[in-house]
């Protein structure tokens, strides 16, 4: 493959001046129009390729330009990435900076893998999203010289974006009850961090101080043909629960499917609330339109940006900060707003 030494050999220039010319600054340093001809003829003679390793590190040393990871796990959250990046790309907008970042995929349990101290290197920071308890343990044991944020985790050593998941699962509880439901019960999937069970704890801890019966959790598939599963197994059951908690939206929506499939009237007969965490226009099209406890994960994106930016100076993961952000309830027709 050729270099810039050999571009510069076969013209008699230097390879200084063939670098500036590749990175587009030959007019501004002054070089002749014919001598920036003559190296991208050359270049693309040679069929020359920028070494992009290279460049990237030049950039870390910039202090001009940023460059961060996002580490998103490969599993069912995968369909949360765009709520993130939404709010990722409106924070980077809004901070005048210029900040390129990249999706490192990482499986659950195995962030030991993607994040090391040698890839690293390539970053100004990152954000770790959806990391389990292991990834956490993995990277509190570890003394990485980048500034590192977590998302939706909580650290006594990292700056942290989350949200309170035990009132999650209070705000469902207290909206069953303000509707008169008498018998309740949970449809969620596999625990893969400890909010998730948080959050069905505290619902279970809540509807039992209000005397509702709780009949059982039902664990699917996080997907919606997981929900509809869940739906079909209430609609054996002797006695069909007057309000559901739902793990996620897309949970949420097969169950929709499954009772609308057998014409049970919703929010008449079964009320049902979600853990918001899809798009919303997407819950405002179900039908009924969907009740959630909303997860504001553009805000938190914004929010997980901004700690970083903070903490780019400093290249170390110190100053650590805590930002909790509100989950509001979305009163829909799953679950109307009481009078």
């Amino acid at each position: 493959m050729a270099t810039i030494k050999d571009i510069a050999q076969a013209l008699g220039i230097s390879p200084s001046t063939v670098s500036i010319v590749l990175r587009g600054n030959g007019e501004k340093r002054n070089i002749s129009k014919s001598t920036i001809e003559k190296v991208f003829a050359c270049a693309k003679e040679l069929d020359y390729q920028p070494n992009i390793v290279a460049k990237r590190l030049r950039e870390i040393n910039s202090p001009y330009s940023y460059t961060i990871a996002v580490f998103w796990t490969s599993d069912f959250r995968a369909s949360m990435l765009v709520r993130f990046l939404r709010g990722l790309q409106k924070a980077i907008d809004a901070s005048g900076l210029n900040i390129e970042f990249f999706i490192r995929q990482y499986e659950n349990d195995f962030l030991s893998m993607t994040l090391t101290e040698s890839s690293f290197n390539m970053f100004h920071g990152a954000i770790v999203c959806n990391a389990s308890e292991k990834d956490i343990m993995y990277i509190e044991s570890v003394t990485f010289l980048k500034p590192i944020v977590l998302y939706n985790r909580r650290s006594p050593i990292y700056s942290t974006v989350s949200i309170d998941d035990k009132l999650i699962g209070r705000i469902a509880a207290d909206e069953f009850y303000k509707h008169h439901c008498r018998r309740s019960c949970i449809i969620t999937s596999e625990s893969v961090f400890a909010g998730m069970l948080e959050r069905t704890d505290s619902f279970i801890s809540r509807i039992k101080e209000y005397s509702i019966e709780f009949i059982d959790t039902f664990q699917v598939n996080n997907s919606i043909s997981g929900g509809y599963s869940g739906g079909r197994k209430l609609l054996n059951l002797p006695y069909l629960p007057d309000s559901i908690f739902c793990a996620s939206d897309m949970i949420s929506m097969g169950v929709l499917y499954a009772l609308n499939e057998a014409g049970v009237s919703i929010p008449d007969k079964v009320k049902l609330i979600s853990v918001g965490n899809g798009d919303r226009e997407m819950e405002e099209f179900t039908y009924p339109p969907l009740s959630v406890v909303y997860i504001p994960i553009e805000e938190m994106a914004i929010n997980c940006l901004r700690l970083l930016v903070e903490l780019f100076p400093l290249n170390i993961a110190a100053d650590q900060r805590e930002i909790i952000i509100d989950t509001p309830y979305i009163p829909r027709r799953t679950c109307p707003k009481t009078d």
